[in-house]
């Protein structure tokens, strides 16, 4: 129905700018005006991006710079089927985001510290997919075309005004006729180009709700009565590294060119809570009249208030009946639904309570507002987990603690990760329905708080008493504080009872994990794997000499593989003996297996793709080998070369996409150890079942392959090519290298013979390939056992 308007709004257009340009100019003046308007309005479209962007100052970022918000711009361009856009950011404290760009290929959003500062995750999620939209839709376009006209009927109204008008005798009007179109003319034009906006937006919000899947998220933005005051913890803080931008940088571009949301006037001081605010592109969800009212019968929605989370309680006549408001509700009232099982007594909610900013002094309560947060993004945006905890750059409020509440908030991260799903069926056992959907913010409270309670050494009235003021801190949560309490202590009490069966009858993953792992490994295989995820890895070093030596200085054991293993570290790894001297390095068990399967390589060319941060490098170099480390990141490499000058060892280093890279001479061995998904790694980053897919195992897998057919490129005939990855998943391992070698004429498969390595065979596969998973090498207590998940193949190529 919009587009349709759309085209008849542009129709209208069309056929103003031809009347009123007979009139006023003849057909002379109409077309010198229609190609004047045209290039002006060409220029401005083919330069949209450089120009808006330009003048709001905008810096680019990025996942390191921005993780949180580009982690979702991302996830929804994914999602819409768009490539992904640059994305900017306006350091202006006016709530403002709009896209620009004439076409999805060079399409840039933006969004400003104003809008990311104020919008919770969920909300800033519905305005970009808003953006993305007319991304999607062409819509600076269809505004170029819009503006053309208008912009050219207006020049004639100019013509007329200076000119006089045409002198043509068919104008059957006269100079009456050409003073009222000079006069009316530029109005009407304008009154048409705002409709055409008007229904792009129309088009937009409906677009919008598809791609973020929430519908609810847009309309809680019509609906939202407060702005936090300044300093608020509760809306999304600015999950972005500060930049060096003129705070001066508040103009709101409006134009032909740019498809924005209407900025919102910032508050001169602190607003109090109860200031109002709307975004004009969540406006064709606001009901009105009759259809609110319709509408909030429908939804269980107090009428301008949104979709509550506040559940009604259903009459006896009515249990079975979804949630929603009965025929006799008063519009002012309001009952709480959601009610613990274990008889806690709620305490009585006051509405007109805010604590804002007062209990940021309580100790602790910081550390766990960013853990929710940290945990929100992990989950809800599949941010990286080592990307927000970054020291450098990491998530603000990560960065704000102190080195203390830093290290409890990756506990608490960590944790909740590690038991996430155990953590969701004890909370879900106290809770009379599931929580809704939008009710995210308090899903996160409620974990972080469990994670504490069930698996840390914190007190448990310290977690409870924290997390229902972390509740009453947030307007989102704030009614929620009784159902905090309760669930909470009712959790408490009932642990020693109910997480041990808990665990028994979990499994730690999402859906899709623990399905493919029970495809690839059978399900006895699959739950050894999952209950090894539970337990943290112990901390592995790669010796350069001597590991009996440094076992027994670092006070662990060395494994068949020769790694030397640590259970519990002493001290941070930099303040270990050994470690300003360059004597060791940091290295899984599995991950320091691949290099050893060149054989003897002393005196040969050996290149290291995708080398970062160096581990296998070093391996390379000690065993005689002149090495060529490659990667494509700056950043790794520069991590690599600090790495080797530690260790006191040198290699040639080269920065370059693989797939580009051309060596002057072929090398005599290549070791290619692929950009995975990581699900080998799951005891070290409990995250990356959360933050990866299916559907981004099948696409690194992808790129797998076209990197191993480059990387035999890049071999002498009868040198040895070693493929290896951290991925659990025989996509990218055993399926890829058998397709590889059935597809591939000149490269044969070089098994890896039993003997041949010390310490080797437990993991040799009947085709004489490497597989490692955490449910291996078993030595007794799970701290000290297991090893990350690898895949290792031996290639030669021949002819």
């Amino acid at each position: 129905m919009n587009t349709l308007r759309t085209a008849m709004l542009l129709a209208a257009m069309t056929a103003l700018f031809m009347g009123v340009g007979f009139l006023i100019g003849g057909t002379g003046g109409m077309i010198i005006a229609l190609l004047f308007a045209a290039g002006m309005n060409l220029f401005s479209y083919w330069n949209a991006d450089k120009m808006v962007l330009s003048m709001n100052r905008a810096v680019e970022v990025d996942e390191k710079n921005a993780p949180e918000y580009y982690a979702i711009v991302e996830a929804l361009a994914k999602q819409a089927g768009l490539p992904m856009p640059k994305t900017y950011l306006i350091d202006s404290q006016q709530p403002n985001a709009f896209a620009t760009g004439r076409n999805p290929e060079n399409a840039a959003v933006a969004a400003s510290t104003g809008l990311l500062e104020r919008l919770s995750h969920e909300e800033v999620a519905a305005v970009m997919a808003h953006e993305l939209a007319h991304v999607q839709h062409r819509d600076t376009l269809t505004m170029t075309i819009v503006a053309t006209l208008a912009g050219a009927i207006s020049m004639l109204g100019n013509f007329a005004f200076f000119f006089g008008g045409s002198r043509d005798n068919n104008n059957p009007f006269g100079f009456v006729g050409v003073l009222i179109a000079m006069l009316v003319a530029p109005f009407a034009a304008m009154i048409v180009q705002m409709a055409v906006s008007r229904t792009r937006e129309y088009e937009a919000d409906r677009r919008g709700a598809e791609i973020c899947g929430q519908p609810l998220w847009l309309r809680r933005l019509s609906t939202r009565s407060r702005v936090a005051p300044n300093g608020s913890p509760t809306p999304m803080q600015s999950a972005i590294r500060r930049w060096p931008i003129s705070s001066s940088s508040t103009r709101s571009p409006a134009s032909a060119w740019t498809i924005c949301s209407r900025p919102i006037r910032a508050p001169r001081t602190a607003s109090p809570p109860c200031s109002r605010w709307r975004a004009t592109w969540a406006a064709p969800l606001r009901p009105r009249g009759a259809r609110r009212r319709r509408q909030a019968a429908q939804t269980g929605c107090r009428p301008g208030r949104g979709a509550s989370l506040l559940l009604r309680r259903p009459s006896r006549s009515s249990q079975t009946q979804s949630v929603g408001p009965q025929p006799n509700w008063t519009p002012r009232r309001r009952v709480q639904r959601s009610v613990v099982v274990s008889g806690a007594k709620r305490r009585p909610q006051n509405p007109g309570r805010r604590d804002g900013n007062a209990g940021e002094a309580i100790a602790g309560l910081a550390a766990r507002k960013a853990a929710a947060r940290l945990l929100a993004a992990v989950i809800d945006a599949h941010t990286p987990l080592d990307g927000l905890t970054d020291n450098e750059h990491g998530h603000p409020q990560y960065k704000a603690l102190d080195a203390r509440d830093r290290a409890l908030v990756r506990a608490i991260l960590v944790t909740a990760l590690r038991h996430c799903m155990t953590i969701a069926g004890l909370l879900a056992k106290r809770l009379e329905r599931p929580l809704p959907a939008n009710a995210t913010a308090l899903s996160h409270i409620l974990h972080v708080a469990a994670a504490q309670i069930l698996f840390l050494d914190i007190p448990d009235s310290a977690a409870v008493d924290l997390a229902v003021t972390h509740a009453k801190s947030d307007p989102r949560t704030l009614r929620f504080s009784g159902l905090v309490n309760g669930v909470l202590r009712s959790l408490a009490r009932a642990k020693e009872a109910e997480l041990a069966p808990a665990l028994a009858a979990t499994n730690e993953a999402p859906q899709w994990f623990s399905e493919r792992l029970i495809a690839a490994y059978g399900a006895e295989k699959a739950r050894a794997i999952l209950a090894a995820h539970r337990h943290e890895a112990p901390v592995d070093f790669t010796a350069k000499s001597d590991p009996a030596l440094w076992a027994g200085r670092l006070g662990g054991i060395v494994l068949p593989t020769g790694t030397v293993r640590v259970e519990k570290l002493q001290a941070g790894v930099t303040d270990l003996t050994g470690f300003a001297e360059g004597a060791w390095w940091v290295q899984d068990a599995a991950a320091a297996l691949p290099a050893r399967l060149f054989g003897d390589i002393k005196g040969l060319r050996v290149a290291d793709l995708c080398a970062a941060p160096g581990g296998k490098t070093a391996q390379l170099i000690l065993a005689g080998a002149n090495v060529t480390a490659v990667d494509t990141s700056k950043n790794r490499l520069a991590r690599l070369e600090q790495n080797l000058d530690r260790l006191g060892l040198s290699a040639e280093l080269v920065q370059t996409d693989l797939l580009d890279y051309q060596p002057v001479e072929l090398f005599d061995a290549v070791l290619l150890d692929a950009p995975c998904s990581s699900t080998g790694t799951v005891r070290r980053h409990p995250d990356v079942p959360w933050t990866k897919t299916m559907a981004d195992v099948e696409k690194l897998a992808a790129l797998q392959r076209r990197l191993l057919a480059h990387a035999v490129s890049l071999v002498k005939p009868g040198g040895r090519i070693v493929f290896s990855n951290c991925s659990l998943d025989p996509i990218e391992g055993e399926d890829l290298y058998r397709a590889f070698l059935a597809e591939t004429s000149g490269v044969d498969a070089d098994p890896i013979q039993p003997g041949e390595f010390a310490g080797l065979d437990p993991f040799l596969t009947p085709e004489g390939t490497l597989r490692t998973t955490p449910a291996d090498m078993m030595l007794g207590p799970p701290g000290i056992s297991g090893l990350d998940g690898f895949f290792a193949a031996r290639m030669r190529r021949v002819g």
